[in-house]
């Protein structure tokens, strides 16, 4: 995807990244799609990475794919 190839460019770089993406399709159509996991999925991600710094130390690039349901469905 263009957002894990704009992480990808930036470990070329040298430069230790991130890629969030969410899926965005509903098994029910009628149903408008949700940001909240991915707000709650971020919002943590980046106050760990402030508290205990970079989690792949040996590595330069995460992936993170947030699926599209509520915080009440995530199982972790």
């Amino acid at each position: 995807s263009g957002t894990v190839a704009g992480a990808i460019e930036g470990t070329i770089q040298g430069v230790p990244s991130i890629a969030i993406s969410q899926i965005l399709s509903n098994k029910n159509k009628n149903t408008p799609l949700s940001f909240d996991l991915a707000q709650k999925i971020i919002q943590d991600l980046v106050q760990n990475i402030f508290t205990n710094g970079y989690p792949l130390k040996g590595r330069k690039l995460l992936n993170v794919n947030v699926p599209n349901c509520s915080l009440q469905e995530y199982k972790g």
